[in-house]
């Protein structure tokens, strides 16, 4: 079974410190993601990740 830390809080993105939302595992490394980074690399990372955790849809409106 395939397991992922979701325990990151914050994105990995470039010069972004917001809530991550979104958990990949590439290879061996886990990436965290907001919900902004995580929509704008999604069609990357359905191509290349191993697990994604995507928890957008519990983004607050």
């Amino acid at each position: 079974m395939d397991t992922i830390n979701v325990t990151a809080d914050t994105c990995d993105g470039p010069r972004c410190g917001a809530r991550a939302y979104v958990y990949v595992q590439i290879n061996d490394r886990e990436l965290a993601y907001c919900g902004h980074h995580g929509t704008e690399y999604m069609p990357r990372l359905t191509e290349n990740a191993q697990v994604i955790v995507d928890l957008r849809h519990t983004i607050p409106a």
